[in-house]
Parts: C-alpha cells; sequence; structure tokens
C-alpha cells in the first residue's frame, strides 16, 4: 500500500466546499479520496445495497 505523504491545499467558497462534501458522502469517500478520484479521472461508482450482501456472504462462509 502506497504512503500518501504529500499534501494539496485549495481555497473554495462555503457553498464550494458544502457541495464537494455532499458529493464525496454521497459516494460514500472521504473529502480527500473523492477529491483525488475527481481530479484524477477515475470513475466513480454508488453500488447501494452492498453492505446487507456482504453481510449475508460473511455468515454464508463455511
Amino acid at each position: 500500500m502506497r504512503k500518501r505523504n504529500r499534501t494539496i491545499t485549495i481555497r473554495c467558497t462555503d457553498d464550494e466546499y458544502q457541495q464537494i462534501h455532499s458529493k464525496a458522502e454521497w459516494h460514500k469517500l472521504s473529502l480527500s479520496d473523492f477529491v483525488l478520484r475527481s481530479a484524477m479521472d477515475k470513475k466513480i461508482i454508488v453500488a447501494d445495497g452492498l453492505d446487507e450482501v456482504a453481510k449475508q456472504q460473511k455468515s454464508m462462509r463455511l
């Protein structure tokens, strides 16, 4: 696993911050991960309901 050891600081308005923060929450990502993925043109996929599927699979393990 790579270590993230560099910091980027940006300025934005309260409204811009709220919009970015809301999108990160909707995608269930940290603010840092959301901004990095967005900036690097990586796909951000939201798959609702996977928590329940994972829970069921864990209960089925032998």
